[in-house]
């Protein structure tokens, strides 16, 4: 029996009906807006994928031109690109040894930094009760990226997503939740954007086609 480790590789066919007469309309945007809203506590605005919300994030930081933004040392290459197409500085913090992700000792050892995006890398979460701190007594932005980790709790029972000043989510494939495409900008800062990404009928119906063509390789496999 062929084991598939991909979360694609396993949509259900009840799944792959919906995804291939799926049609968007404003009520379900307001809807899965308001969802999110209730959920994280802010002002949501839908992108077409994670990596344009975590680059929508930065732009609205609002932080100077080439400031210096921390990211994890083992990170995707495309939170490396959003923080570089936002106009500022990405850093890279080593790790801890053992462990998926910086702390405070990290960040101690990097200098003058404005903001830290906190991934909690393939769903290990960071020690954000001790990074938040740090944040607040340095003066740091903190951007959460949940593209791994929605919802999951910290050690301090708040759930990730809800204790930075912006929140990224990603809804592509093999996230933890999957519905394909999609991704989620959550800021509870004051400076908001609501400019929606758009994407062609292609793209759109490639979307829809996606589940049907993985289920077919898992089948046919």
């Amino acid at each position: 029996m062929a084991v598939f480790n991909s979360l694609g590789s396993n949509y259900s066919w009840p799944f792959v009906g919906r995804s291939l007469v799926a049609r968007g309309s404003k009520k379900k945007t307001l809807w899965v807006t308001g969802a999110l809203a209730g959920l994280y506590g802010g002002e949501v605005t839908l992108t077409y994928k994670g990596r344009q919300a975590l680059e929508l994030a930065l732009r609205q930081s609002g932080l100077p031109a080439g400031s210096r933004v921390g990211i994890n040392g083992f990170t995707c290459y495309v939170v490396y690109q959003a923080v570089e197409r936002a106009g500022y500085q990405p850093v890279f913090i080593d790790t801890v040894a053992q462990q998926l992700h910086y702390n405070v000792y990290g960040l101690k050892d990097t200098k003058d930094l404005a903001a830290v995006i906190v991934q909690n890398t393939l769903g290990y979460l960071a020690d954000m009760p001790a990074i938040e701190s740090y944040c607040k007594a340095n003066d740091m932005l903190i951007i959460e990226d949940l593209a791994h980790s929605m919802g999951a709790v910290y050690a301090d029972e708040r759930e990730a997503g809800t204790v930075g000043n912006l929140t990224m989510l990603s809804f592509s494939q093999d996230k933890p939740l999957d519905v394909v495409a999609g991704g989620a900008l959550v800021s509870r800062l004051s400076k908001q954007s609501t400019a929606l990404s758009k994407i062609s009928a292609k793209q759109s119906f490639i979307n829809r086609c996606y589940p049907f063509w993985s289920s077919m390789i898992r089948l046919l496999y």
